[in-house]
């Protein structure tokens, strides 16, 4: 696959970050039929990387969508089963509850789900996506530029990619959250907004209305000045959701971040430092 051989190659999604969300993000929009490019240094290889001792508890939705994505198949062999969850109380409380188990054959299952360890996760999500995603491509994003149909990525190494939808999965300090985007976890803001522009909703399904009538995810909807967009609590699984707003935010850089936390009065709008 490697990086784009033209100046400027046209994507319906790049996912920014090849770790384990990013790809498996990039796999599944592939699947249903967009035209992708995955970005990010690659993974290390499991066997040459050093001792892995993090793993992800992949519980059966997570597996039923590595098996739709022919990704389970190289994942089985190095999967632990769970099939027990106990819960402790761990608290030094001189009256401590019961230790309490629960058994998946109790539920006629063969188990909870598996765990694995990360590094062979993500080098089995990696190399599936050097078949199944359009664009695979081992670099980092240098800049984002927003515009009024898509967004144009510079990539560290000199090229450039549009794309008409930005998943950003590159971690803290996230270049596509800073291009453009506000995070929301569990319920949404309500925004008056004072100028004309674009919006897209991702992750986490919210129940959102643009002036009373709702608005569908994972697309570009036009807003007025003056318009209302209302965010209110997760339908749904997953608790953030991203609203990515076109030309970005306009607030200063706080310790490298446009958020607002405004329990602590600090950074973001008004710039409550």
């Amino acid at each position: 696959m490697g990086k784009p051989t033209s100046p400027v190659d046209d994507f319906d999604v790049a996912v920014v970050g090849a770790g384990p969300a990013g790809t498996a993000a990039a796999l599944a929009l592939a699947h249903v039929g967009a035209k992708v490019a995955l970005i990010g240094p690659p993974p290390p290889k499991a066997e040459t990387a050093r001792p892995e001792t993090r793993t992800a508890a992949l519980l059966t939705s997570s597996v039923d969508l590595l098996k739709r994505l022919n990704v389970w198949e190289a994942l089985g062999p190095h999967a632990a089963p769970l099939k027990a969850i106990r819960i402790v109380d761990a608290s030094r409380s001189l009256l401590r509850s019961p230790d309490i188990a629960f058994e998946a054959q109790e539920l006629g299952l063969g188990a909870f789900g598996y765990n694995v360890a990360n590094t062979v996760l993500n080098e089995a999500l990696y190399a599936r996506a050097q078949d199944a995603v359009a664009q695979v491509i081992p670099e980092s994003v240098a800049a984002i530029a927003i515009g009024d149909r898509a967004a144009e990525l510079s990539l560290s190494e000199g090229s450039t990619l549009t794309a008409r939808l930005v998943a950003g999965a590159d971690g803290r300090q996230s270049l596509c959250r800073d291009a453009a985007g506000i995070e929301t976890t569990l319920s949404g803001p309500t925004l008056k907004f004072n100028t004309d522009t674009v919006v897209a909703l991702g992750g986490a399904e919210l129940t959102a209305t643009l002036d009373a009538e709702p608005v569908p995810y994972w697309q570009a909807v036009p807003v007025k000045t003056g318009q209302v967009l209302k965010l209110g609590g997760v339908q749904g699984p997953g608790t953030r959701a991203y609203i990515a707003v076109r030309g970005g935010i306009d607030v200063p850089l706080y310790l490298g971040s446009r958020s607002t936390f405004t329990l602590g009065k600090f950074g973001g709008h008004a710039g409550r430092v």
